[in-house]
């Protein structure tokens, strides 16, 4: 672009319908392609800031030559602007360009707002746009999306910070600009079929767009996205429906912005490869920003090489979509240690992309030489129909007579045909003689005390539920009943058994109430080999506002002397308990700096009255927060997890870059100011798919090999800086997030042996044995694959919950009588069960329950979630309730909700929200849709 000077007109914008009206007050800059310039800033004029003050990590700022050069000295370098007067209208086309030289790679941000009444003179978090700066000179343009401001006030440019021990270096900048893009087209009603022209789409960036037979098609590099036309959505559509091809696999964001939410908002999806089309069905209903007016929609790919797609159609719809459109989801042997002779299953699961039914699905197993058929006696099955969103599982039982590599195959007959490969490994048989228990471990050591994190998440079926089509991810142990001691004891062997010397335990207390500690109090404390493991504690306390206090913080310290630093297995640094606090931000929003300083030396003063050891608190954190948290009074810092060091926005990242990043970003920037010791945090990867679906974080590459690179690199780092010789490893088994080195089906005992390797290199393997290789099964939860159809629930049958159980702030659940019974314990108790129904064949839920509290009426919450999802308060419906202590029918009303759609597998219950509650739940019944009957969605 040419260059212009300096000039600054002010005028309002009038916005009739889509398009823009520009009232002038004078000349304004218009260029050859119909933009307009609304603001610039040129920095012609030597010494002239036009408007911009530096914050102070910047230095030496000044005006010449034409640019305004500043250096930045720090990691929040700022440049902000005078209030504008008058305010500036916003619009959804508006974009901020900037030409920019660099000295590195980094990402810039703008911020925006339409106030000045705020902690940070009118500028908030939510409100700003970030960007990736290349080194070198290079013009930029961001779409900020800030149309629901109306109007802006003030404007802030954050230039990249300093990180990981980066010299000062000085930023130019030629010149700043806002720009009204306009409206090009009259808005169109969203569904389009590509046959003969683009219909309006186009690309933003670079790229290539053309239409063939095929359908459009747009080759997008990396920062690219392919642009819907202006579109006329009045009503909210719950989907977003496509037919697509891709040339790789990744993911992909659809992304939109609404007139009534500011920012671009996303939904982001898995990318099905292959020269096939697939029908997608992307949920909106619920999602964030996903508002009418609809003002801006494309679709991103989020991949760091450029991707060919070929799309036929595109519509928002209210229900799912397209054409049948069969998958087959996974296929694979169920066990995590096949071996030679033995039994195992083979599973199939089959589901249905498309908005159609499909019909009755045939397929066959073929399986090769040396593998024959257990159970049952046919290679073929059969499915029912399945429906948009369903899982069938087709289970066959083989058996080998060789070990070694082997390659399964299943093909799909009808209706249409499809084939699939299954490369798996089977194992010698041990022939290991039987054992009454789980064998005595061989522990071994190195120099370091080796720690993992342990969530205890894994108590109930429901738990395990999102893991069913991650069947990588299969613990060797099975879909276990944690808290049962010989669950633990396996545990132990294995961990001492490859130099791991404590567990660390994720820890759940809130103003006294406790939740997710049988693994804890139940497993580990009764656990018969625990005197040869160490565990300690990591408070959990991410929870919302008032979960600590100044009296909290004695009463919670006397219970962990207690019941926890008084016990021999208690692991101590020098003699002292070390504690991990997660939130460190959560204590200072409670307490404030001051406050958290001063529950810190009580601790310290009662665990050295107590005769414990003066208690060692650590928190997670990262160098910006380094400084306060010193104020704050901890001993150390720590980490849980850093998934996101130096990455970005980006969703699909390498974990080996990641794990470089954790040794210069955070790891010796820590070490390096000298503040307090490092207890050095380590990563077993990231991909959080089970818990957070397609919005997820995905690490990809999280191999064993990958994982003892970052292991010797963060061994290398203790020993050049002195750090005290203690890594905790996050984690033994967080499989929903994806960060786990317990024993599991794609890796086995891969992580464990690469821990032994780096930490106790002189030790031999062990033998890896599995409970079934003794004859010891383990018990399972057994319908976590296949949850029960229960439309209702009457507990007529003493002691059954049927199903139901405590999730959280509640005592046990009782069964007598002809009706659950329990008592909240927090103001957020909820009630959680596993089904499979069908939200169209319901049209709502009732209710019968007795609650007694000291409110006269309070609020009854039903959440529910669609398979392979968690909870959300976008999937909820509520009802007032009376709290007398008398049964009370209610009847929540589903049909309309936008999220009651497809297949459900769990709800969740929220009685009350209060404290204290008594509570009597009488029934639960599903109504069913007056045009709807039975169908067989469980079989």
């Amino acid at each position: 672009m040419v260059s212009f000077p300096c000039m600054r007109w002010n005028f309002p914008i009038l916005l009739v319908g889509s398009l823009v009206v520009f009232i002038l007050a004078g000349p304004i800059i218009c260029f050859a392609n119909g933009e307009v310039a609304l603001r610039e800033w040129h920095f012609d004029e030597p010494g002239n800031l036009e408007g911009w003050s530096p914050g102070g990590h910047l230095h030496d700022t000044h005006v010449a030559e034409g640019f305004l050069r500043t250096t930045v000295v720090d990691w929040d370098p700022i440049l902000v602007h005078e209030v504008f007067d008058p305010p500036l209208p916003t619009t959804p086309t508006q974009v901020i360009e900037i030409r920019l030289w660099a000295p590195r790679d980094g990402t810039a941000e703008f911020f925006w707002t339409n106030t000045t009444k705020t902690q940070y003179g009118g500028f908030s978090p939510e409100k700003h746009t970030p960007f990736h700066v290349n080194a070198g000179w290079h013009t930029y343009r961001v779409r900020p999306f800030w149309q629901a401001e109306g109007q802006l006030l003030r404007l802030r440019f954050d230039l990249p910070g300093l990180q990981g021990g980066q010299e000062p270096a000085e930023y130019r900048i030629d010149f700043i600009r806002i720009i009204e893009l306009g409206s090009r087209a009259r808005p169109v009603a969203p569904d389009w079929t590509f046959t003969v022209d683009p219909a309006g789409w186009s690309i933003e960036g670079d790229g290539k767009l053309w239409v063939d037979e095929k359908g459009l098609h747009a080759v997008l590099p990396p920062g690219s996205r392919l642009v819907a036309p202006p579109i006329d959505v009045a009503d909210l559509m719950a989907f977003a429906a496509f037919q697509l091809s891709v040339d790789q696999p990744g993911s992909a964001r659809l992304v939109w912005a609404s007139d009534k939410v500011n920012g671009l908002q996303s939904q982001e999806f898995a990318l099905s490869p292959g020269k096939a089309p697939r029908v997608y069905n992307i949920p909106l209903a619920g999602a964030k920003g996903w508002q009418p007016p609809i003002v801006y929609l494309g679709l991103e790919p989020t991949a760091d090489k450029p991707i060919h797609l070929c799309m036929r159609w595109f519509k928002l719809s209210e229900e799912p979509a397209g054409p049948p459109d069969l998958e087959i989801k996974n296929f694979f042997i169920k066990s995590a240690l096949p071996r030679v002779g033995h039994a195992c299953e083979v599973v199939a699961q089959i589901t249905n992309r498309g908005g159609e039914m499909v019909p009755a699905v045939r397929a066959k197993l073929v399986v090769p030489e040396g593998v024959e058929l257990a159970e049952p006696a046919s290679t073929e099955q059969a499915t029912g129909p399945i429906d948009y969103g369903d899982m069938r599982s087709l289970v066959w039982r083989v058996k080998s007579r060789r070990e070694g590599p082997c390659l399964l195959k299943l093909l799909i007959t009808h209706p249409t045909a499809l084939e699939a490969e299954c490369a798996e490994t089977f194992f010698p048989d041990v022939q290991h003689p039987k054992s009454e228990y789980v064998p005595p471990p061989q522990p071994v050591r190195g120099p370091y005390e080796v720690g993992v994190y342990y969530f205890p998440g894994w108590g109930r079926p429901a738990s395990w539920l999102p893991l069913v089509t991650f069947p990588e991810r299969r613990p060797v142990l099975g879909f276990y009943r944690e808290g049962l001691p010989e669950v633990i004891d396996w545990q132990i062997k294995w961990a001492v058994e490859h130099g791991i010397t404590f567990f660390c335990y994720d820890w759940y207390w809130r103003q006294g109430e406790q939740r997710l500690n049988h693994a804890l109090h139940e497993g580990y404390f009764h656990a018969r080999y625990r005197h040869l493991l160490k565990f300690c504690l990591l408070w959990a306390n991410h929870f919302g506002p008032g979960e600590h206090s100044a009296e909290d913080a004695r009463r919670v310290c006397q219970y962990w002397i207690e019941n926890y630093f008084r016990r021999p297995e208690y692991f101590k640094i020098d003699g002292r308990p070390l504690l991990v606090i997660f939130s460190v931000y959560s204590l200072k929003r409670d307490l404030g700096i001051e406050g958290t300083r001063q529950a810190i030396e009580l601790w310290h003063r009662m665990t050295e009255e107590a005769g414990v050891g003066k208690i060692l608190v650590a928190g997670c954190g990262t160098p910006a927060v380094l400084k306060e948290m010193k104020e704050m009074g901890f001993d150390a810092v720590t980490g849980y997890n850093w998934p996101r060091c130096g990455i970005g926005d980006r969703n699909w990242v390498p974990f080996a870059e990641v794990a470089r990043n954790y040794d210069t970003l955070w790891w010796r920037p820590l070490a390096e100011t000298g503040l307090m010791p490092v207890i050095t945090p380590v990563s077993a990867g990231w991909d959080s798919r089970p818990w957070h679906g397609d919005q997820a974080l995905v690490l990809t590459d999280c191999t064993p090999e990958a994982f003892e690179v970052h292991l010797r690199q963060a061994k290398r780092f203790v020993d050049e800086t002195g750090q005290p010789k203690v890594l905790l490893i996050e984690a033994w088994n967080e499989f929903g997030e994806g960060s786990f080195c317990e024993p599991h089906k794609r890796y086995g005992f891969g992580h464990l042996e690469a821990i032994r390797r780096v930490f106790c290199p002189d030790s031999h393997p062990p033998q890896n044995l599995a409970p079934e290789d003794l004859g010891l099964p383990l018990p399972e939860f057994t319908d976590v694959e296949e949850p029960p159809v229960r439309t209702e629930w009457d507990f007529a049958t003493t002691g059954d919950p049927e199903g139901w159980s405590a999730m959280m702030g509640l005592t046990p659940p009782v069964v007598q009588e002809g009706c659950l019974t329990t008592t909240s314990t927090s103001d957020d108790p909820a009630l959680q069960t596993t089904t499979k129904v069908r939200a169209s064949e319901f049209s709502g839920l009732e209710i019968r329950v007795a609650i007694r509290s000291s409110k006269d009426r309070d609020t009854l919450q039903l959440f529910w979630c669609p398979l392979n999802a968690s909870f959300r308060e976008e999937a909820s419906a509520k009802v007032e309730v009376i709290t007398d202590g008398e049964s009370h029918t209610y009847r929540l009303n589903l049909a309309g909700h936008p999220l009651w759609r497809g297949l459900i597998t769990g709800l969740r219950l929220d009685p009350c929200t209060t404290s204290d509650a008594e509570i009597r739940l009488d029934s639960l019944k599903f109504i069913r849709s007056a045009s709807k009957t039975p169908t067989t969605s469980g079989e």
